[in-house]
């Protein structure tokens, strides 16, 4: 099955909070962009649709060589050719987040009304703003995040809820600020300075007075997107819980309403045998006595 039929499906749900079940049955709707891939199917053979191109951002390659012996390049924000196929198969239960104009912001697996698997947020045009992974509502593994412009901004690892590995915040699109966690503790931190092309990741005790200032503003926008994200995860939690404890009770009134009327015939079918019996028994009487 296409994997853009099935984020169509996914997408073309009732407004506002919505989500289907892998089972659940949706329109197809319409397609977003993801990482500028066109939103809609090509137009008809000979049609000036048909021709048309979807322009592609190409990120600007890089290779950052950290003293710890760690190097990072492009492939950390890379996404594998089939992507969605991989992180939303068709038979994961997902949680489909609209704004309050129908507007599709994230599409949540889940388990149990928590978050649990893959996760894409989106920008209002349908350009990829997060990918991220939870186990049981706490970020576990790579967390990737855009700008509307399709440039990097963010890469992370999580463990368990805490971060554990690599921090990279961007800047134009390349490494800005680095950070190395190791049991959701800051090891080292770097600077990276750019200069024909190269990079070079400096340390806190390399760094000049206005690299400090610097370092300093690069802290202050990742706990500012840090705090940002929290907010929107508690709000999608929140939101999720609620969805999810209304659906299990809308499928529990359903079950006692499918074994009430299961009781009910059976009551009506014990009834009927019950009355086929006593005839039964009434003409085996009347033929004994005579009559």
């Amino acid at each position: 099955m296409n994997r853009w039929i099935l984020f169509a499906a996914v997408f073309a749900v009732q407004p506002g909070w919505a989500a289907e079940f892998p089972r659940g049955k949706a329109d197809r709707g319409g397609l977003p962009k993801i990482l500028g891939e066109a939103s809609r199917p090509a137009g008809r053979p000979g049609t000036s649709g048909s021709k048309r191109q979807t322009s592609k951002y190409a990120p600007p390659p890089f290779t950052v060589k950290l003293p710890s012996g760690t190097e990072l390049t492009q492939t950390l924000m890379e996404l594998p050719k089939n992507w969605m196929e991989n992180l939303f198969p068709k038979d994961a239960p997902v949680y489909v987040e609209k704004s309050p104009s129908d507007k599709v912001r994230g599409v949540y697996t889940f388990t149990q009304g928590k978050l649990n698997g893959p996760a894409a947020v989106v920008y209002e045009d349908g350009g990829l703003s997060m990918l991220a992974s939870y186990v049981m509502s706490d970020r576990d593994g790579m967390l990737r995040r855009w700008e509307e412009n399709k440039h990097r901004l963010l890469y992370a690892d999580y463990k368990r809820g805490k971060k554990h590995g690599l921090v990279c915040l961007f800047r134009e699109d390349l490494p800005w600020f680095i950070q190395e966690y190791d049991a959701a503790d800051v090891a080292t931190e770097y600077l990276v300075k750019w200069k024909e092309g190269t990079a070079e990741a400096l340390s806190r005790n390399r760094l000049q007075a206005d690299d400090l200032r610097e370092l300093i503003s690069a802290r202050t926008k990742l706990t500012e997107m840090e705090n940002q994200l929290e907010k929107s995860e508690s709000d999608v939690r929140k939101s999720l819980r609620e969805w999810f404890i209304e659906k299990e009770k809308e499928a529990r009134k359903k079950r006692v309403a499918k074994q009430s009327a299961a009781r009910r015939d059976e009551q009506r079918n014990r009834e009927d045998a019950a009355q086929r019996n006593m005839q039964t028994l009434l003409r085996s009487t009347l033929r004994a006595t005579g009559f």
